[in-house]
């Protein structure tokens, strides 16, 4: 917008980090609206345009990118633990729901089994086990019988695919394993 219409003088940001997340990111970003004749502006890091202020910025920029990598570090190094546990990542599979807990005045984020879509799951497999029904068929039981996906950003409510069911029916999550970078965990 502002490289089209040109009616922007300043971007007010509340730390540099929210614009770019590392220092090549804020250099070209700061060229490029420098070329247009716009300010970027941190409402938390008052920057001005003397040489010092230029050095403090390369060096926000500098730190924000540390800060960033620490950060995915950390959240990758949590996520690993967490795996290793056996604990779920992410959103819930299909027949569980995420729940939040207390404990010891921490919140714990888990799973649980969800009592309305669990036994779908559990039929699913149960019918494919007998060796007598296609994954056509399992959809069509399964949506006769009244389960849906439910809708999400991507995908509006509506029938399992026979993909999905194939997915759910290969996913060793439900013999009890998480997956997580290429190793399994029980």
């Amino acid at each position: 917008r502002i490289q089209q219409l040109r009616d922007v003088d300043y971007v007010v940001v509340y730390k540099f980090s929210r614009a770019a997340r590392n220092q090549w990111e804020d250099a070209i970003l700061g060229v490029l609206l420098a070329k247009m004749g716009v300010k970027l502006i941190s409402a938390t890091e008052p920057i001005d345009d003397s040489a010092a202020g230029k050095a403090m910025r390369g060096m926000i920029s500098v730190f924000n990118e540390y800060q960033s990598n620490a950060s995915g570090e950390d959240i990758k190094f949590k996520m690993g633990e967490k795996a290793k546990r056996g604990g779920t990542l992410g959103r819930a599979k299909l027949g569980y729901k995420n729940v939040r807990d207390q404990f010891d005045g921490r919140e714990i984020r888990t799973i649980a089994i969800d009592e309305e879509r669990a036994p779908f799951v559990t039929l699913a497999f149960e019918l494919y086990a007998t060796g007598e029904y296609t994954l056509n068929d399992i959809v069509d039981e399964l949506t006769d019988r009244g389960l849906i996906m439910k809708a999400n950003k991507k995908h509006s409510a509506g029938p399992l695919s026979g993909h999905k069911v194939h997915q759910l029916l290969q996913d060793p999550y439900y013999t009890g394993v998480v997956s997580y970078k290429g190793e399994e965990y029980k």
